[in-house]
């Protein structure tokens, strides 16, 4: 018999919800709105407070918070259950495009002033269309994390200053403050993540924006570590989609 404690620190493992084994209910929708909410405020609490209130970040004009935290705390504290919302998808994401962004201003930084005002325009477009490149080349895709690539590139003084800096704060130890949050506040009502690195085809439970519950197969991009070992039975399997009738996923479930 699985502890309370033991099985909240398993949901951190990434140990997810298997209908066929688990006879466990899915998260009501009060719990989910609620989980939710309270995640996303802890969340953004701290990393803002942090930004405005320690004297440490303050003397050294570092901020803990960019722009880009709102759109990642939707995905980490709602959307939960989405492949975008994984903590590969949001470490990597995260850190490789502030690399990028980073890079390339330094890059335009050689030009003279007068260029660099003019080519500002190109300076955006490849940060946000390289770092997405980066992304989907390594299964790391986080639609917010192009905003942090774009933040690099246009935050203004405070983030030009902080050039490499800016990858581990804000970025890092922001993005990693965040997800602390998302694994204790998650898990009580909820699991959290699917996975931490390579996804296995397993049945999960999906609570979608209307928070109407289906169950799904969650099948990984990479199909060599898949636990099959058969590429295309793995890519045969759909995740349901919003087109599908309730019927036909109540057909999929049995």
């Amino acid at each position: 018999m699985v502890s309370p404690l033991q099985a909240y620190v398993n949901r951190m493992k990434g140990q997810r919800f298997d209908p066929d084994k688990n006879s466990s209910k899915p998260p009501s929708r009060f719990a989910v709105l609620l989980s939710s909410f309270i995640a996303s405020f802890t969340g953004i609490a701290i990393v803002a407070s942090l930004t405005y209130n320690a004297q440490w970040f303050i003397e050294r004009n570092t901020p803990v918070m960019t722009g880009s935290f709102g759109a990642s705390a939707v995905l980490i504290y709602g959307a939960i259950e989405a492949p975008l919302s994984q903590p590969r998808n949001v470490f990597g994401g995260h850190i490789m495009s502030s690399l990028i962004g980073v890079s390339l201003y330094k890059l335009f930084n050689l030009l003279s002033a007068e260029m660099f005002e003019r080519l500002h325009w190109l300076l955006c477009a490849l940060a946000v269309s390289l770092s997405l490149f980066a992304m989907q080349l390594t299964h790391t895709v986080h639609p917010p994390a192009s905003a942090t690539a774009l933040i690099s590139v246009t935050g203004g003084k405070i983030i030009y200053d902080l050039g490499y800096w800016y990858v581990l704060c804000p970025t890092g130890l922001g993005i990693a403050i965040m997800m602390v949050v998302a694994m204790l506040i998650n898990n009580v009502a909820r699991r959290y993540p699917t996975h931490w690195w390579n996804p296995k085809t397993k049945k999960i439970v999906v609570v979608d924006q209307d928070m109407s519950t289906t169950i799904a197969d969650f099948v990984s991009p990479e199909s060599g570590d898949d636990e099959s070992g058969d590429m295309t039975s793995q890519t045969d399997t759909a995740v349901p989609t919003a087109s599908q009738s309730a019927n036909d996923l109540a057909t999929q479930t049995r």
